[in-house]
């Protein structure tokens, strides 16, 4: 992720392009280099192996919901906290069924189980013989009522929503201050998803943060 975020600043490029844009990877693995591929879906870092394989995840039925997670996680900061309830630690489809459980993989507008039917991969065994394969994303209902074909179409919705907006200058200001925003930052905080939906460019965001008569008056007291 680093390396994709890195080559997305230095080239100017929109921020949404992390999470959708066409990438391929060259170059010893500790020394990855992005590089621009037409010939690619537009998964941003999403679509690179080593992420794959590092969340390709633990279900039994090979879902990758560790994958379904992050995604949503890093586009639209969502945060799931697994129940204590399920004290087995069940990720078979069964376990997910369970009371405690279904809420976040089966009923919310944000699905994990949804979401893993959507990608266009599955993981093919456990542990260090993981592989991920190929599968056929089935369309879901997601968003309150959204019908979604695939994953293109779920980051193009994603990228495009309120939710990344707000995530995207969430991260720009804890960068920028050194901790989360409150209510009272309203008006700054504001500045910079404007400046981000008019422009794409999250430096933009950035801008409009620090250059804020009360950003040098927080930092520095």
């Amino acid at each position: 992720m680093v390396a994709v975020v890195r080559f997305v600043l230095e080239n100017h490029r929109p921020w949404k392009d992390v999470f959708v844009g066409r990438f391929s990877m060259t170059g010893p693995g500790g020394y990855p280099k992005i590089v621009d591929d037409p010939a690619r879906p537009p998964y941003g870092f999403f679509g690179l192996a080593p992420w794959l394989k590092r969340y390709a995840g633990n279900a039994s039925d090979g879902k990758m919901l560790q994958a379904s997670y992050r995604i949503l996680r890093a586009v639209v900061g969502l945060e799931l906290v697994p129940s204590p309830q399920n004290a087995t630690g069940d990720a078979s489809l069964m376990g997910r069924q369970r009371p405690e459980c279904r809420s976040c993989h089966f009923d919310s507008p944000y699905a994990l189980d949804h979401v893993a039917a959507l990608l266009p991969w599955y993981r093919k065994a456990l542990g260090s013989n993981a592989t991920v394969e190929a599968q056929v994303p089935t369309p879901q209902v997601l968003f309150d009522g959204r019908q979604v074909q695939s994953l293109d179409e779920l980051l193009a919705l994603a990228v495009d929503s309120d939710a990344f907006h707000f995530w995207s200058c969430r991260l720009a200001f804890e960068f920028a201050v050194g901790r989360p925003e409150t209510g009272c930052e309203a008006p700054v905080f504001d500045a910079c998803v404007d400046a981000l939906r008019q422009t794409g460019d999250i430096r933009a965001g950035l801008t409009a943060i620090m250059q804020q008569p009360s950003y040098c008056e927080g930092l520095w007291p």
